[in-house]
């Protein structure tokens, strides 16, 4: 991969090298500066869900708003991305049961000005893979933004 230049990265959220499933964060995390362009990787949706203990609710959240409070109101009960894939397979008695969730998605800041949501969603859950695959692709992505440009003028 041949980069068109350097990279700025500027971390908005702390890194939890822990907690790297979207669940956990929300709104903005990572910025990546490059050739003119900021590219922004987020965990956006709305999350909503309650987790069980067979059919007592241990506790609820409703986050509609990109604020990441599944990480603040499930880490009592969930700590880390393992507990979560344990309890997404129910090997510890306990269901989480997401009516909704969010995932990892990146936006576009141009240098010319435009913010642009391109419908990039991340083909991963976790933030590290995530960011590798944003990075891997900013090259192409420019070049398809550019591209356009050229086209509408």
């Amino acid at each position: 991969m041949l980069m068109k230049g350097k990279l700025e990265i500027d971390f908005i959220q702390e890194f939890k090298p822990s907690k790297q499933h979207s669940l956990w964060y929300g709104g903005r995390v990572v910025e990546i500066t490059y050739a003119g362009f900021t590219f922004i990787l987020g965990a956006y949706g709305d999350v909503i869900g309650s987790l069980l203990n067979g059919c007592e609710e241990l506790c609820y959240v409703k986050d509609k708003n990109n604020y990441g409070l599944f990480d603040e109101i499930m880490s009592e009960f969930i700590p880390d991305d393992r507990n979560l894939r344990a309890i997404e397979m129910t090997e510890e008695g306990k269901t989480l049961v997401l009516e909704n969730n969010n995932w990892w998605e990146v936006l576009v800041d141009t240098p010319w000005g435009d913010n642009l949501d391109i419908g990039w969603v991340c083909n991963s859950d976790y933030l590290s893979e995530a960011l590798q695959e944003m990075i891997a692709n900013m090259d192409e992505v420019i070049d398809e933004i550019e591209g356009g440009r050229k086209c509408q003028k």
